[in-house]
């Protein structure tokens, strides 16, 4: 079984949170691929903190005039 570095991912919670997105939809984008996300055995899905960060930083630049 591959081991998971808790470092690097973040759960669907945490990068909602960071997204100022439901968790609804940060599972949507992971789920059609615009977020990465590692299943645990259990089928939690983790996200990748590096894809969560580009996208918040790709959205707070959106957001500027």
């Amino acid at each position: 079984m591959k081991t998971i570095d808790l470092k690097t991912v973040m759960l669907a919670s945490e990068a909602a949170r960071r997204l100022s997105m439901s968790v609804d939809n940060v599972r949507r984008y992971g789920d059609e691929g615009v977020l990465r996300i590692v299943r645990t055995a259990g089928g939690i899905r983790l996200f990748d903190r590096r894809d969560v960060e580009r996208l918040a930083q790709q959205r707070e630049d959106d957001k500027r005039p």
